[in-house]
């Protein structure tokens, strides 16, 4: 089984999807999505494919019952999280 390795931009990532939630829909669902966001994640160690390619090293999940995707590589010893996107966003752009 492959580490999981949240990067530097992902964490960041979910700070914003945190604050953001708060103030728009409440703590309560900041936490459910937040955790939602964690489990999915988590899966990826087992099932690290899950996710249709997105580039030649990229790969992409869709958080179940969230409007939120993982956005992450796979290495030799571990699955990065790169970045965690709203499905609105332009995520593509950003790196």
């Amino acid at each position: 089984m492959k580490v999981l390795d949240w990067t530097k931009p992902s964490i960041a990532d979910l700070s914003d999807i945190r604050n953001w939630l708060i103030t728009e829909a409440g703590t309560s669902i900041a936490v459910r999505v937040l955790e939602q966001i964690r489990q999915q994640a988590e899966q990826l160690e087992t099932f690290a494919a899950l996710g249709p390619a997105v580039a030649a090293t990229r790969r992409k999940w869709r958080v179940h019952g969230t409007n939120y995707v993982i956005v992450y590589r796979i290495t030799s010893t571990s699955i990065d999280v790169l970045r965690i996107h709203h499905v609105r966003q332009n995520w593509k752009s950003r790196r």
